[in-house]
């Protein structure tokens, strides 16, 4: 794809400012990161908004050879304190099948706990709205914690 974008460190953290001060009204408990891309931005919304209850649930969209699966495979799913509020974490929205999938399965195991979302990046087109978004993504992304991302 010719048309990528490099996210640096700088502006990751400009955003994570930003982001910090959007969430912090809804004053979560818990931390839930999406694998593997939300991970580094949950540690540092953690890390601001001294949380210290962290999960991480798995997503498969794509199998190993990057085909694209029927439905998004969803594990690793925590058991929630009654009444919690849980901040779900990922980098970015693309399509929302990840996020409606994981929101759906963590509201349907966790009934007690208010979850909501929070992405750097969004897409207009998808079909899940995160809570708290920042910047559309018009582009390839190349997030600078990935292995590939040198610009």
């Amino acid at each position: 794809m010719a048309d990528k974008y490099y996210y640096s460190y700088e502006e990751f953290l400009k955003d994570h400012k930003r982001l910090t001060h959007m969430v912090k009204p809804f004053n979560p408990d818990t931390i839930i990161a999406i694998t593997r891309g939300g991970l580094v931005p949950a540690l540092f919304l953690s890390e601001a908004l001294n949380i210290k209850e962290f999960h991480v649930v798995n997503a498969t969209f794509y199998d190993d050879d990057n085909n694209l699966l029927k439905k998004v495979e969803v594990s690793n799913l925590p058991n929630m304190i009654r009444g919690s509020r849980a901040l779900v974490v990922d980098e970015i929205v693309d399509t929302g099948e990840t996020a409606h999938a994981i929101l759906n399965e963590l509201s349907d195991k966790n009934p007690d706990t208010e979850f909501k979302l929070a992405t750097y990046f969004y897409k207009k087109n998808s079909i899940y709205n995160a809570d708290f978004k920042l910047n559309v993504a018009d582009k390839w992304i190349n997030f600078f914690w990935e292995v590939d991302s040198n610009p």
